[in-house]
């Protein structure tokens, strides 16, 4: 497999208007974000289990990954409004941009212009321990069954535990936001998160496109890697062995 590379010298950065400059950065660092957890996602789901407690660690694994997307894309968001909308940039590159491009970043400021599923699940869920994501999950244990299933994995290293009944009432408590029960809820979480992502890719390659165009006019060089290797082959497993020659550090005292 090959690469192009394009060389970005530290004087041609510094040449550019900061504005420009500083959404260039952003911009890349987003793109690099946003597909690290994609595949990840892809990952994640790239391997079918019938054991129980690893169909429980793949969904821990898969939720998480979810709720770290919705917090990123939301950031985005304040990225584009902030350091695009809000300077001298869009207008001297939003009609520069490809057809693709344009048509994403409309498709972003109509979304994002009023509420919407990403901002409700992002304020509460993603990265905070609110009292409201608190209370929602009172309300949710109120609610469940006596025999729920509901239950915690211990083991000798620390790297092994997995708490799947906190992530259980979590994710109900999220998936309520909804309006949809169950499976529903899952496919309309899914289906925003993967039409905003896939919107963020395409306006923000454009402009990064753009970006590299008028400041990095310098040739490329294809670079080789080995080949990679096809998603369905990947998974990332949640149980590990422990490090040989380990000193006892990562212990679980209650095994």
């Amino acid at each position: 497999m090959k690469l192009l590379r394009i060389d970005i010298p530290k004087a041609k950065l510094l040449a550019m208007p900061q504005t420009e400059r500083v959404l260039f950065v952003q911009s890349t660092r987003l793109l690099n974000e946003l597909l690290m957890l994609n595949k990840l996602l892809l990952f994640t789901f790239s391997k079918k289990y019938d054991n129980k407690v690893l169909m429980k660690a793949q969904t821990s694994y898969a939720m998480f990954f979810i709720r770290i997307q919705i917090g990123l894309l939301w950031e985005g968001w304040l990225l584009v409004n902030k350091q695009f909308h809000g300077s001298c940039v869009a207008k001297g590159y939003q009609g520069a941009l490809s057809r693709l491009g344009q048509e994403s970043l409309k498709e972003l400021n109509q979304y994002f212009g009023g509420p919407n599923l990403i901002c409700r699940i992002r304020n509460e869920y993603s990265f905070h321990y609110s009292e409201e994501c608190a209370e929602k999950i009172e309300k949710v244990i109120n609610e469940i069954g006596e025999t729920d299933d509901m239950e915690v994995y211990f083991s000798e290293f620390y790297a092994n535990c997995l708490y799947p009944f906190s992530d259980g009432l979590v994710n109900s408590a999220m998936l309520d936001e909804l309006d949809s029960d169950g499976k529903e809820a899952v496919k309309k979480l899914a289906a925003d998160t993967n039409k905003v992502q896939k919107w963020f890719l395409n306006f923000l390659g454009a402009l990064v496109e753009v970006f590299i165009k008028k400041y990095f006019r310098s040739k490329h060089t294809e670079i080789p890697i080995p080949e990679p290797p096809p998603p369905g082959r990947v998974s990332i497993p949640f149980f590990i062995r422990e490090p040989e020659g380990s000193s006892g550090d990562g212990k679980q005292g209650m095994a």
